[in-house]
């Protein structure tokens, strides 16, 4: 897991490490591809979310293409507050 500030998508130092392992991964590993996943709270409207989670995973995924992983081995993808990890979703204090 790695963690952003809020409404931000930039790489937080401590995000940078976690990435870095799966650079080290995925170069041990040169046919393995993945999925960049990025998630929200509900704090905010669900497309807003969306939005910000798709940011979120893109601007992952270019830290990792900037570590010489080939962009054709990932993909990003947000998906907002749709799967939430705990029962905080809309309409819920």
């Amino acid at each position: 897991n790695i963690y952003y500030d809020r409404n931000k998508v930039n790489i937080r130092s401590d995000a940078a490490s976690e990435l870095d392992e799966v650079v080290a991964l995925m170069t041990k590993y040169p046919t393995m591809t993945i999925e960049m996943r990025s998630h929200t709270d509900s704090r905010a409207t669900a497309q807003y979310n969306k939005t910000l989670s798709g940011n979120r995973a893109k601007s992952a995924v270019d830290y990792l293409k900037s570590k010489g992983i080939a962009p054709k081995r990932m993909v990003a993808k947000g998906y907002g507050e749709s799967l939430p990890l705990n029962k905080c979703k809309d309409g819920v204090k």
